[in-house]
């Protein structure tokens, strides 16, 4: 037995984490040795790298998309009264400043959607699908801009973008109107990828394909508040 191993009188080998049964002494001396042998230099880091599933979808949207970004405004009143800052009154509200700041722009002025929202609602098909739990998919399923893996945000394919004005109640239940972008015959395209061994090609079709009832965005039949509403529903158009 190694030094710091050691024995104890009871026979039981002597390791740093408690008593180690005589048996398996020798086994721990070996792996010990072994690890303290291996040069890190010469470990092949692809060879622990999952093998993924890798296709990219496009998806047409079969009701209108409504969008509601945390706008810039309310960011930077947020942030003023964490600094401990005056806000102030809010004033009267400006209609087209909230139009547009519902909107998910890219640096390039596009409009564009999340891919947050895409992974969310396939984790959360899982409800209805014959899949594994969803706590496993969350390690499982990651969803990419095609052309930039560091943007969250996808480019929108719509015909048309129109303001909403929709009455809502605000948290402490006063009556609000909201106003929302929603965008009509939208498509959005991204990457999917996926850990081969936890779902097959197949499997991870069939939970993009039920996401689309669950929908995106606002008013969608997912919706965590109330039954929900029937926006932002869509189905496969394309695999690639």
């Amino acid at each position: 037995m190694s030094e710091e191993l050691g024995t104890q009188k009871n026979g039981k080998a002597k390791h740093p984490a408690g008593p180690v049964p005589r048996h398996l002494g020798s086994e721990l001396e070996t792996a010990v040795a072994t690890a303290a042998t291996v040069d890190p230099k010469s470990v092949d880091p692809q060879r622990y790298l999952p093998k993924l599933v890798i296709m990219r979808a496009t998806i047409q949207g079969v009701s209108p998309l409504i969008v509601e970004n945390f706008d810039k405004k309310t960011r930077d009143m947020l942030l003023e009264k964490h600094k401990g800052h005056a806000t102030g009154k809010k004033g009267a509200k400006d209609v087209d400043a909230l139009f547009l700041g519902s909107k998910y722009l890219d640096g390039q002025g596009r409009d564009c959607f999340p891919c947050g929202p895409i992974r969310a609602a396939m984790i959360g098909a899982a409800r209805i699908v014959d899949s594994e739990s969803m706590a496993t998919l969350k390690q499982a399923i990651f969803i990419e801009n095609p052309t930039d893996r560091m943007s969250d945000l996808i480019p929108l394919e719509f015909s048309r973008c129109e303001q909403r004005e929709d009455a809502t109640r605000n948290a402490n239940g006063q009556p609000d109107i909201r106003i929302r972008a929603c965008y009509y015959d939208w498509k959005l395209s991204f990457v999917v990828k996926a850990v081969q061994n936890v779902l097959s090609t197949e499997k991870l079709l069939e939970l993009l394909a039920h996401a689309g009832l669950g929908g995106l965005g606002g008013w969608r039949p997912s919706g965590k508040k109330g039954i929900g509403g029937v926006y932002g529903r869509f189905e496969i158009a394309d695999i690639q």
